[in-house]
């Protein structure tokens, strides 16, 4: 998550973020670890918790906090039901990690807030964000497509 951990804090500074269509990259996304493999589940849940933890607010972190938690609940409880008790203990394992280091990504987050308040060019830039649950979106609307979701206008420049 380390090129979006670096893209949230840019525009959080106020840079925009952009990319060159005629450019080919290749990415592995993960390639080392396969999908199923519970040490990347792991990872998958902690760095998630630390990569909002470091780059939302208080403010933004309080308010999606409690349904977070959920969620990540209801994926220990899905993985159980399904057998997979290996995914289950990487869930819990990761947000335990997550949990016991709480005190390191707050500090993170006061240095990003100093950083947004001496060096940002403007206001955090909040293009691209979308203002509804992408979860919700997926398994209750269906929408499975990048493309099919509906930005508020507010959010599009």
């Amino acid at each position: 998550m380390e090129e979006i951990d670096l893209c949230w804090r840019l525009k959080n500074l106020g840079y925009k973020i952009g990319y060159c269509a005629e450019s080919t990259v290749y990415h592995v996304g993960g390639g080392t670890l396969n999908k199923s493999n519970p040490k990347k589940t792991y990872l998958n849940f902690r760095n998630n918790r630390k990569l909002l933890r470091k780059n939302l607010s208080e403010q933004e972190l309080a308010s999606i906090y409690s349904t977070r938690y959920r969620l990540d609940q209801l994926a220990t409880l899905v993985a159980l039901a399904k057998g997979n008790i290996a995914e289950a203990k990487a869930i819990r394992q990761g947000l335990n990690d997550y949990k016991n280091t709480l005190h390191k990504w707050d500090k993170k987050r006061a240095e990003n807030e100093l950083l947004q308040k001496t060096i940002a060019v403007a206001s955090p830039n909040k293009t691209g964000v979308l203002n509804e649950s992408i979860i919700w979106n997926y398994f209750v609307k269906g929408i499975k497509k990048f493309s099919s979701l509906t930005f508020n206008k507010s959010s599009i420049q």
